[in-house]
This record gives C-alpha cells, structure tokens and sequence, in this order.
C-alpha cells in the first residue's frame, strides 16, 4: 500500500508514507529552502546530483533513485534519496538512503581521542560527501563521525557473563589504513580485510532482497 501510495501521488505520497517521521519538513529537489546545504543544487537532475567517490554504489543509486528530498530536523539537515527496490516474492518496494551534511574537515571525535585512534582517510573522504550514510532507521549503514566508536570503550569494562548482547562490528585499523574487517559475533571470528569503499559498496549496492 505504502509503494502505491507513492506511484500515485508522488512527493506527496512520500510525506504521507513518513508522516510520523517528521515529514512536514520534507523538501524536494527543486525546492530546497534557503539555510539548506544543498540548496545551491536545487536545478539539478537526480542524475547529476547523486556524485561521490564510490562509483559502483553511485551507478546502482542512479538506476534506482526516484526522490530526492531534504529534512530538516531540529538545527541538523539530512539528505534523501528514495530508491525503487524488489522484495524477496518480486514485489515492488522502496528503500531509503540517507546523508548527513558533508564535513569538510572530519576530526577525531571524543571516543576516537580517548584511545589515540585518528579517522582512516577513506572514511575522511566519505564524510567530505556526507556525514553517516545508509538506512538509518535500519542496521545497514555508516555512522556519522560523531557515532563513530570503538569497541574497547564497551567491553573493557565487562567480564562477559552470559547476558551480554552480541555484537556486529565493523572496525577500521589504526592509522592511516583503508581497510575493514566483520566481526562475526556468533563465532567470534574476524573476516579477511577489504577496502572500506569496496565494503560499502558491497553492503549498500544490493537494494534488492534476496
């Protein structure tokens, strides 16, 4: 319902689709408002505004974005992008990707400093185009730099009793280093190393369900 909803009324049906998500201050490309960081983008074509440094995530978002829209909420803006995706039956869906606002020059933040750790600068480059990145509202994402931790601040201090919430991670090495690794928290195993932009472009790129 939620996806005929949107083929039928649009930009409209969107806002009526996230109604309890704040979606009174939804804007659309073509009018975003004066305060909006992206407002100078306004005349754009959805194919020339999706831009970044991920080409194969790029390629899948253009094929797929049928909305662009702002929001604002509270002092922070974020960036839309509404996709056509297919359920695992064949159904037609959507999902949403969203973006924080670039930082232009991302620094270390608390946590980060507490352990000495400085931000990999693939990652440094990610947030020049957006600050966090993916289905918020979901698990598959990339925190903004402020979320960003590391996992000693959480498990330094506990013993492991059986209680303990397992946890998926996916840390960066220390230093300069571009690359992941997944944690796997039912085996405790660590996977081989990947590009972080390869490894987001692996995570983000499947809009569809299996």
């Amino acid at each position: 319902m939620e996806n005929e909803i949107i083929n039928n009324y649009g930009f409209n049906g969107v806002k009526l689709v996230f109604e309890s998500r704040n979606s009174t201050n939804y804007y659309q490309l073509g009018e975003f408002p004066k305060g909006c960081p992206w407002v100078s983008l306004n005349d754009n074509p959805i194919s020339k505004f999706i831009a970044g440094k991920i080409p194969n995530l790029i390629s899948a978002l253009k094929g797929r974005c049928e909305f662009i829209y702002t929001e604002k909420k509270e002092s922070t803006w974020y960036l839309h992008d509404l996709l056509d995706m297919k359920l695992y039956d064949d159904r037609d869906y959507f999902k949403v990707y969203t973006g924080g606002v670039p930082l232009l020059n991302p620094e270390p933040n608390k946590n980060l400093k507490t352990f000495n750790w400085d931000i990999p600068t693939d990652l440094k480059t990610f947030y020049t185009i957006h600050n966090g990145f993916g289905e918020i509202y979901d698990a598959n994402f990339v925190r903004a730099n402020e979320d960003i931790k590391l996992m000693a601040e959480m498990m330094n201090p506990i013993l492991i009793p059986p209680s303990v919430k397992n946890y998926t991670c996916k840390p960066f090495h220390k230093g300069n280093s571009n690359t992941t690794v997944d944690r796997d928290h039912e085996v405790w195993e660590i996977s081989g190393e990947i590009a972080s932009f390869e490894f987001t472009y692996e995570r983000m790129s499947e809009i569809d369900e299996e």
